[in-house]
């Protein structure tokens, strides 16, 4: 033991007596474990430590005890069995990592206050009654925009790959706020979003520098605020029969808000739905690169489904929605779930008593990749999520545990998923997109405000021809050939362009087809 460990021990003698029973990284003083949390992402180095001290150790946060839960058994203890005795808290908090780009957004800004009780804004915006026919009517304007904004990108994609998180990022914003304001808020609106919401990190994020207009006053969320306040105190005082936004119509239903209310509470709708989307979607079209066979799978799916009027088609089809859950599954946007111990209650994990107040800190990661609950875990398997006689395809387990941490990575899930798959449908009905090939899944990952953001991946979007009607998917190919055609181009038949070497260093060398 060194003199740092000895001398934190030291300081906290009490403490360190109180959880002897548990195993860890030897902590040092003043910090204890949390130097390399401060140094690399979170989840990383949640790995190291489960490689070094199993799926159930003790880390210090300073002064503070956190116990670290890799396993599924333990994780599913927590999150479900035992849930009355623990608390929800923010990983952030947990780790010490809590910081602001500006000091007024630590009561109201995110973390704490806008993701992890995200469950507390008013019921889901798409259950009551009537949301169907109106987003029928609507469907077909937002469809026809997201096709816009893909074959915008696929044009700026065309000499050079673009990086594909800000870019989804603006097309959710876009999407959410045109569907529940009428209409697409300003640029000035969508930096104000990405300076609340990323802060200091936007230019490593490829949002580059901001440069602000000397006229604007306050901080983004104050501004962000006023400029959604505009629209509702529209609607609230000149009400309209067949508003096209979905202010209007709220206001005929039983989600009646104050004018007050109303700003803040579509805000956290904005803050919990297009960030964490943005990151799961990237992580999604990554993945779907690295896996041809699901792409290709996927493709044709569309390509036979007819065109989506409603929401219910759409959440309906089996491939995507089981892209949708593969991309939750192996790469969540939240890949760090927090609970804290009631201080009234004392909690038995393997055996060993963890007092009150102890926070607890689980990492999906591992739990979603185990391979007793998994069959070929690493593998992006769209078929495992469908449902045939009540049961799952490929699962050795009940998904209970696995569903429930999925969508916990994100928090509005409701709109989550219909916006996430619409989208997802309409990019790749029309175009391949090719994210990140040649790049592992973590490669250059941030843990921004608690997210899990893929950073510097860069795509290229390319026209595809439909596939017949009768044509059928691809065999899955051996782990093998998988691996030995992993450097060559994973492009699928339909795609009528070659795909470059490495997109994320060099421009294509094969000339496209007329």
């Amino acid at each position: 033991m060194n003199l740092r460990s000895r001398l934190f021990q030291f300081a906290h003698p009490e403490r360190v007596e109180a959880y002897r029973a548990f195993d860890g990284p030897k902590p040092s003083f003043p910090l204890g474990n949390q130097g390399p949390f401060l140094r690399k992402p979170a989840w990383q180095v949640c790995d190291q430590i489960r490689e070094s001290h199993g799926p159930l150790a003790l880390v210090w946060i300073k002064s503070r005890p956190l116990l670290l839960v890799t396993d599924a058994r333990l994780a599913h203890a927590v999150l479900l069995q035992g849930r009355d005795a623990f608390v929800s808290e923010d990983p952030l908090r947990l780790l010490g990592l809590l910081h602001r780009a500006d000091p007024s957004l630590e009561d109201g800004g995110l973390g704490h206050q806008e993701i992890f009780r995200a469950q507390e804004f008013p019921p889901s915006l798409v259950t009551g009654s009537g949301f169907d026919a109106w987003f029928e009517e609507r469907m077909p304007a937002l469809v026809a925009d997201l096709e816009e904004r893909a074959q915008a990108f696929a044009i700026e994609s065309r000499e050079e790959p673009q990086p594909l998180f800000p870019a989804l990022l603006r097309i959710t914003f876009n999407a959410l706020t045109r569907i529940s304001l009428g209409q697409e808020l300003s640029q000035t609106a969508f930096d104000d979003f990405v300076e609340l919401a990323l802060g200091k990190a936007r230019k490593n994020l490829g949002f580059g520098t901001l440069e602000r207009r000397e006229d604007l006053h306050g901080s983004p969320r104050e501004r962000l605020l006023q400029a959604i306040g505009k629209h509702v105190s529209m609607a609230q005082r000149y009400p309209e029969e067949g508003r096209q936004d979905l202010i209007g119509k709220l206001l005929e239903g039983d989600y009646a808000l104050t004018e007050a209310q109303w700003p803040d509470s579509l805000l956290r709708v904005y803050l919990t739905t297009c960030w964490p989307l943005a990151s799961h979607l990237t992580s999604t079209l990554r993945l779907l690169s690295h896996h041809p066979v699901a792409l290709e799978a996927l493709e044709l799916e569309l390509d036979r489904a007819d065109g989506i009027t409603s929401l219910y088609p759409l959440l309906r089809l089996p491939v995507l929605d089981g892209v949708y859950q593969e991309g939750l599954r192996l790469a969540p946007a939240l890949p760090l779930v927090g609970r804290r111990i009631k201080d009234t209650r004392k909690v038995e994990l393997e055996g060993r008593q963890a007092p009150a107040g102890t926070g607890i800190l689980i990492h999906l990661g591992p739990l979603q990749r185990d391979p007793e609950i998994w069959e070929r875990p690493d593998r992006m398997d769209p078929a495992r999520w469908q449902r045939e006689a009540g049961r799952l395809v490929d699962l050795q387990e009940p998904l209970e545990l696995a569903h429930a941490s999925a969508f916990r990575s994100l928090p509005s899930a409701a709109i989550s998923e219909w916006l996430g798959k619409l989208v997802l449908h309409t990019w790749l009905k029309h175009y391949t997109v090719l994210a990140g090939e040649g790049l592992a899944l973590d490669h250059g990952d941030r843990y921004v405000n608690g997210l899990r953001v893929p950073a510097s991946v860069l795509a290229r979007a390319y026209e595809r021809l439909q596939r017949p009607a009768d044509a059928q998917p691809a065999q899955e190919e051996s782990t093998e050939t998988e691996k030995a055609t992993k450097s060559r181009s994973l492009l699928p038949a339909s795609v009528r362009i070659g795909l470059p070497k490495a997109l994320h260093k060099a421009k294509s060398q094969r000339t496209p087809r007329p």
